[in-house]
């Protein structure tokens, strides 16, 4: 994922879908030419220093995800971050799931 700022000042976590998946994929050596945006799927809402809550917006996201296949389940539809603590929600198979971590020291 990678983020970036809308039009009106709200920030967004962009999801891409890795088009050749004959290697792992590496953080560091990210190719734009290898990946696929997944624009549609985007989490869109406010990123602050101490707290980021953001959403996708669901059915532009199920029309775009279509060709992804079952990896298209693993695709966030909102996360929350405060603190240590991290919530993201998955649609996993049409039911809404909850995934809460927490860092320990």
């Amino acid at each position: 994922m990678q983020t970036r700022t809308e039009h009106d000042g709200s920030r967004a976590l962009v999801p891409y879908y890795q088009l050749h998946q004959d290697a792992p994929p590496t953080a560091a050596a990210f190719d734009p030419e290898q990946w696929l945006s997944l624009e549609a799927c985007a989490l869109r809402g406010k990123f602050g220093a101490r707290r980021i809550e953001a959403m996708s917006e669901g059915e532009p996201c199920v029309a775009v995800t279509m060709g992804v296949g079952a990896r298209r389940a693993l695709l966030p539809v909102g996360i929350v971050r405060e603190a240590d603590r991290l919530r993201v929600d998955l649609n996993l198979y049409g039911t809404r799931t909850h995934i809460d971590a927490r860092r320990v020291p």
